[in-house]
């Protein structure tokens, strides 16, 4: 469950109620239609929007293990445990944040959830994969780039330094005949 998390950029609350029906084999994508608020299931998303979620490759085999192999296949929750005291069993947040701090430290790690899964990955996307605010919108599903920006696009020192030294050219850059490194909007 966290490799799905961290890999497709999804909330820890988005993964608790995933639902078996919310994965598409065929076009290989989650639906994501419900969340989790004030610690209770809702039949919403943090936007109240409904949105769909590719599947990261990386994850596919780990799925399709999951489906395989599913330990409560009475349940329509995609992940489950035996500790859950949910009917379904599917996971609650004690248990997901317990399994991940006893994960971290039996590896000597100190850091909390959400910055171990979602923060890291969308930080390492913009930090060093050198995304754009724009494209980072777009996986972590916000609505606005503001949003985005408030969360993720803290440059690292590293960045900064390549910027300055001219060795990152922005997404938005634009090749001419004349100029291969004409960047749109310069002359």
């Amino acid at each position: 469950m966290f490799n799905e998390s961290v890999s497709s950029s999804l909330t820890s609350s988005d993964a608790m109620v995933l639902k078996v029906e919310d994965y598409n084999p065929e076009d290989d994508t989650f639906m994501i239609r419900r969340g989790i608020s004030g610690g209770q299931e809702v039949d919403f998303t943090k936007t109240k929007q409904e949105h769909t979620q590719p599947c990261h490759p990386d994850f596919k085999p780990i799925l399709k293990e999951i489906m395989k192999h599913r330990d409560y296949p009475f349940s329509p929750y995609m992940f489950t445990c035996k500790e859950s005291r949910h009917k379904h069993k599917r996971f609650k947040k004690e248990i997901f944040n317990s399994r991940w701090n006893k994960a971290a430290k039996e590896i000597g790690v100190d850091i909390d959830l959400y910055h171990g899964t979602r923060h890291t990955t969308l930080s390492k996307y913009a930090n060093k994969d050198k995304l754009t605010p724009e494209q980072l919108k777009i996986l972590a599903g916000h609505e606005s780039v503001e949003t985005t920006m408030k969360y993720y696009t803290k440059v690292n020192i590293e960045t900064e330094r390549e910027l300055l030294a001219g060795k990152v050219i922005p997404i938005s850059a634009k090749k001419s005949a004349n100029n291969p490194r004409t960047i749109k909007g310069s002359k």
